[in-house]
């Protein structure tokens, strides 16, 4: 039950002030007794109420104190519960295969997300960090198109170039050497091998706000690694706008928590190829994949 403090402090203000309004109308009409026995009355009516109404309040406020305290055992419960039995569930599942991560979001690479896949016997390829903040720089913008001779008429096509420039490396035999140049700015962190055979692409999103960076970044990356036999679009559970709904876009599994037990439960599963979309919020299906597939 959700208490709504500022209604109650509302009302025991006005209460306060029809307090006041009596005692300033006494002291107006003088001493009348009959006139000041009524208000005398009233005001007494008055403290009951507010006295009332505070121990309500703070029954309340104890009962929720208690259901609290009771949630967050239940909660850490839980979550060492998951944290647990979650290396039992994944051990081996992902043995030799090859997984490349891309981070398109605000929020970069969770460490727990790589410590789980390599829990499940994944070998991770290669790390390919895009940072949204230094690709809409104006500076790097210019840098980057002059290094790569590019001609784009405005940002949208820039960043469809970039995304489709990622691409190429992720899947075309190679070095990764466009890369490298692209690496020299704060726009792109890159590890890993590039150009191998790759199992499994993970995407990994989420904004800090409304953009169309997701349109012209993400979704042609996305369609562009479709070649991969999987591909993942995921975010964590606490971003502030998710990436989700454009990914389903494109028909691929998505997970929406990430940075949660389930979430990398998820992960795994969805990378042996089994299809969905996963997690805690309205865009999920389901909070995980069936266990028996």
């Amino acid at each position: 039950m959700i208490i709504d403090f500022k209604y109650h402090i509302a009302s025991l203000i006005a209460v306060f002030l029809a307090l006041g309004l009596g005692i300033f109308i006494g002291t107006s009409l003088g001493y009348d007794n009959r006139i000041g026995e009524a208000i005398l009355k009233q005001q007494k009516q008055l403290t009951l109420g507010i006295e009332k109404r505070l121990d309500e309040l703070k029954k309340k406020n104890d009962e929720l104190e208690a259901l609290n305290e009771e949630l967050e055992v239940t909660n850490k419960v839980l979550k060492q519960y998951q944290e647990e039995t979650l290396p039992v569930l994944i051990k081996g599942k992902l043995t030799g295969k090859k997984v490349a991560i891309v981070v398109t979001g605000y929020y970069g690479l969770n460490d727990e997300v790589k410590e789980v896949l390599k829990k499940a016997g994944a070998e991770i390829v290669s790390v390919t960090e895009i940072i949204p903040e230094e690709l809409t720089n104006p500076a790097d913008i210019d840098y980057i198109k002059s290094q790569m001779k590019w001609q784009t008429k405005d940002k949208k096509e820039f960043y469809t170039k970039f995304a489709l420039e990622v691409g190429k490396n992720l899947l075309t035999p190679g070095d990764g050497s466009t890369l490298l140049a692209l690496a020299k700015t704060d726009a792109l962190k890159i590890t890993g091998k590039y150009g191998v055979p790759l199992d499994g692409v993970v995407v990994i999103g989420g904004g800090l706000n409304e953009s169309d960076l997701v349109n012209y970044l993400d979704l042609p990356l996305i369609k562009f690694l479709k070649t991969v036999p999987v591909v993942i679009g995921g975010e964590y559970s606490n971003v502030e706008k998710s990436y989700i709904k454009f990914y389903q876009k494109e028909r691929i599994t998505t997970i929406d928590d990430l940075d949660l037990p389930s979430g990398q439960l998820s992960l795994v599963y969805g990378l042996l190829g089994v299809k969905g979309d996963y997690g805690i919020k309205s865009t999920a299906k389901r909070l995980i994949p069936p266990m028996g597939q």
